[in-house]
């Protein structure tokens, strides 16, 4: 009896389970160019997913994208990601990790980066090991990294190379001349503080 019991609780989970599954409308262009309305399962990443599944029709084949078979994906404004190719900060931001170089540790590798704003200036999203990575392009430039990167100096103490903020200040140029203040604007996926939040024109 308690073994029917359990058998009929771990059948109703995986039922459950099963049900939330959720595929949205969207679509997938391949790496050929050609682009394919499908369903996507939203997994709701948290960084960058590495596979994702589609079907084309609801009652389709399951099938796996990567990064060598997709070049981008998305479904209507809930999600949009793309692929690149290009440098990547290695570093762990995690204390005990932090190296003494405070220059930045690049590797090339190719992501899908998820799209956060897309304009004059488009803002990316990535996430490794737990980390935060932002990148940007300016118009019809090449993406790249805001670079932000904690390191401990001789003294042991822990300090933080800001450069992003210098990036920013450099390519962001208002048409009134106003100067944009980048000195609070923090390296993080949500700013809480009202005193932080900086309105970039794009």
């Amino acid at each position: 009896m308690k073994l029917r019991l359990l058998f009929t609780i771990l059948l109703l989970s995986g039922i459950s389970v099963f049900s939330q599954t959720k595929y949205e409308a969207g679509y997938i262009i391949r790496a050929n160019g050609q682009k394919v309305e499908c369903h996507i399962k939203n997994e709701d990443w948290k960084g960058s997913p590495t596979t994702f599944e589609y079907k084309v029709g609801e009652k389709g084949e399951i099938k796996i994208g990567n990064t060598s078979n997709i070049k981008e994906f998305g479904s209507g404004e809930n999600f949009k990601y793309i692929v690149e190719s290009l440098a990547v900060e290695q570093s762990s931001d995690k204390v005990g990790n932090l190296t003494e170089d405070r220059n930045p540790d690049f590797k090339e590798e190719t992501l899908f980066l998820k799209v956060l704003v897309e304009g004059n200036a488009s803002l990316y999203y990535s996430m490794r090991n737990g980390d935060n990575r932002f990148f940007y392009k300016m118009n019809d430039g090449e993406i790249e990294q805001l670079i932000y990167k904690r390191y401990v100096t001789s003294s042991k103490h822990i300090a933080q190379n800001n450069r992003y903020k210098q990036q920013l200040a450099t390519d962001f140029v208002c048409p009134n001349s106003q100067k944009l203040n980048f000195d609070k604007l923090e390296y993080k996926n949500q700013v809480s503080s009202s005193d932080s939040r900086i309105t970039i024109p794009v």
